[in-house]
């Protein structure tokens, strides 16, 4: 689970946490934007069918509602 701690504090690992997250606990795949200098940001990949693509969204809906 994302801990507060992990999401607030220290800017360059806001996104780190989140895609460790999203990996850990939802089977997610997400590169975290401070790699491409915007902690603020996701990066996913389209790379794959509709139907793997739209399980994904899924999945990270439901990671995003259970933070809430």
């Amino acid at each position: 689970m994302l801990r507060e701690e992990d999401a607030g504090g220290e800017g360059d690992r806001r996104s780190s946490a989140l895609s460790a997250y999203l990996l850990d606990d939802h089977k997610v795949a997400a590169v975290p934007g401070i790699a491409f200098g915007d902690d603020a940001c996701q990066r996913l990949s389209y790379a794959m069918s509709m139907k793997n693509i739209e399980k994904g969204i899924d999945r990270i809906e439901q990671a995003v509602k259970a933070l809430a």
